[in-house]
C-alpha cells in the first residue's frame, strides 16, 4: 500500500481542488408560461416538458393542500 512521505500542504491541497467549486444552475424560461425553470425538467407551475403537459399540475396542488389541512387538524387535536 503506497504512504505519503510528507504531509501535503493546505495551500497544496487547495490548488488541487480550485476546481471543485460550485457553479449555479442552469436556469431557461419556460415556452408556455414564461417563468424560469431548471434545464431538462417539467415546469413546476405549467407541468409541461418539451411542448407537452406532462404533469397534472391541479392534481399535485390538490394534494398538497390535503396534506396541508391534515396536518393542521392533527395539531389541533
Amino acid at each position: 500500500m503506497a504512504v505519503p512521505k510528507k504531509r501535503t500542504p493546505k495551500s497544496k491541497t487547495g490548488m488541487r481542488r480550485s476546481h471543485h467549486g460550485r457553479t449555479s444552475m442552469s436556469l431557461s424560461t419556460c415556452p408556455s408560461c414564461k417563468s424560469p425553470v431548471q434545464s431538462h425538467t417539467a415546469c413546476a407551475t405549467c407541468g409541461t416538458y418539451r411542448g407537452r403537459s406532462v404533469i397534472s399540475v391541479t392534481k399535485k396542488a390538490e394534494k398538497v393542500e390535503e396534506k396541508r389541512k391534515d396536518k393542521a387538524r392533527k395539531s389541533q387535536a
